[in-house]
């Protein structure tokens, strides 16, 4: 989202009553300005743009639960969390995921989105699910202390693994990423699984997830560090240094990456025992 679609959503509002239709007009004019972030080179800039669209949303919102708001204040609160927050500030960074989870548990209700017998998923409530169960992860790996937000640990196990029967390569084969970055952080006594957890990472680097950073990030940062592998680590790091950025809907994402793997790899001491 840019300045010019606030300017746009403004005038839309200014000319007609704060109604569903005006509302729907201009969540679509956000749904199309998601593109252009994703699109977005200048990280910077994007940072210095999306709280005012973020407020812009929840203001419409306020007014009508429109699906696409609600799917799009799930992303922005949780993307900027995850790419603006969490390496500086855990206290707002958990306060905009659960902004997150808020917004898509809304949605979710709002369409039903159940998975039982009279009402088995659709390939189209993927999407939904996802960003929930990404918000959810997000504020758990940021909060391994707290109780109460580990609890929902196996919320996040139990909707990958529903993702993944209706939309397993959805959003870059983040899903695998999920799933696996679950089974690597727990002890294998909680369900924690090293062996599954490689093989899920492996996955999540194909196809269409072999272009996208965030995959790598996740891989090093739990899989090598749980499982003391230097020499990997090494490697995907310097996978995710070596890229070379394309501007395309995954630039965004591949750009906060890599910054997120120099700040990792400046940790690497920590996070590795001397033999």
């Amino acid at each position: 989202m840019t300045k010019k679609i606030i300017l746009i959503s403004l005038f839309i509002l200014s000319s007609c009553s704060i109604d569903k239709i005006a509302i729907k007009k201009t969540s679509n004019i956000i749904d199309q300005g998601m593109t252009s972030i994703f699109k977005e080179e200048d990280i910077q800039y994007v940072k210095e743009a999306m709280p005012a669209n973020l407020e812009l949303i929840e203001i419409l919102i306020a007014n009508h639960k429109d699906d696409k708001l609600l799917l799009n204040a799930a992303i922005g609160f949780c993307g900027y969390a995850w790419a603006y927050l969490e390496d500086y500030d855990n206290q707002r960074a958990s306060y905009f995921y659960q902004k997150g989870i808020a917004y898509s548990n809304m949605l979710m209700e709002k369409k039903k989105i159940t998975d039982s017998d009279n009402s088995p998923l659709k390939k189209e409530d993927a999407k939904v699910l996802f960003w929930n169960t990404f918000c959810k992860s997000g504020l758990v790996n940021i909060n391994r202390d707290n109780p109460e937000i580990l609890a929902s640990l196996s919320e996040i196990e139990e909707q990958a693994l529903k993702i993944s029967k209706i939309e397993p390569n959805y959003f870059y084969n983040s899903n695998y990423t999920l799933l696996a970055s679950y089974y690597a952080s727990k002890p294998e006594m909680l369900g924690g699984n090293f062996k599954k957890s490689k093989e899920l990472f492996e996955k999540a680097i194909t196809e269409n997830g072999k272009d996208f950073l965030l995959n790598y990030l996740m891989y090093a940062k739990t899989y090598a560090v749980m499982t003391q592998n230097k020499k990997l680590f090494d490697e995907l790091i310097e996978k995710i240094e070596n890229f070379e950025i394309q501007k395309d809907e995954k630039t965004f994402f591949n750009k906060i990456a890599i910054e997120k793997s120099r700040r990792l790899k400046e940790k690497e001491n920590e996070l590795f025992e001397e033999n």
